[in-house]
């Protein structure tokens, strides 16, 4: 998925898009993309990021900020539900305070950099992290194998 997700990236001048606007092609988009988010569970950011290309025309800036709010309210929508049906497992509260405290971070200056980047420079960035997470996960599938 990340590769053909590589290539979408890589060839999406070639790939025509479109602009829709129509509310019942937006709210379908909609469950597609917070469908794919929570059962990927990764949120599934590269897929958001290439649908919202390619059903609303969207650069890369503008897909990704959009993606966030989507995998947000999806994974809030989880959130919600595993408290209420009571399978919240326990972890230490020290280490989801650090872990949030490095999110936020994160986010600060992950937009700082963006604001600084241009198109270009953030889709080889795109490209580059998503080589990296194939190469790990392939390394990490050769290990279980071996």
């Amino acid at each position: 998925l990340c590769l053909l997700v590589i290539i979408f990236t890589l060839t999406k001048h070639r790939i025509p898009s479109y602009s829709l606007e129509s509310p019942a092609s937006c709210l379908l988009a909609g469950i597609l993309l917070g469908g794919l988010a929570s059962y990927l569970g990764i949120g599934g950011g590269p897929i958001n990021l290439a649908i919202l290309y390619l059903l609303f025309s969207m650069d890369s800036k503008t897909a990704a900020l959009n993606s966030l709010f989507i995998i947000f309210i999806s994974q809030l929508t989880n959130l919600l539900l595993t408290v209420l049906i009571g399978n919240v497992p326990s972890f230490p509260l020290a280490l989801l305070m650090l872990m949030m405290t490095g999110g936020i971070a994160g986010g600060i200056t992950g937009s700082h950099l963006s604001e600084r980047m241009s198109l270009r420079h953030v889709d080889f960035l795109f490209v580059f992290v998503m080589l990296a997470i194939v190469i790990i996960s392939s390394v990490n599938v050769m290990k279980e194998l071996a």
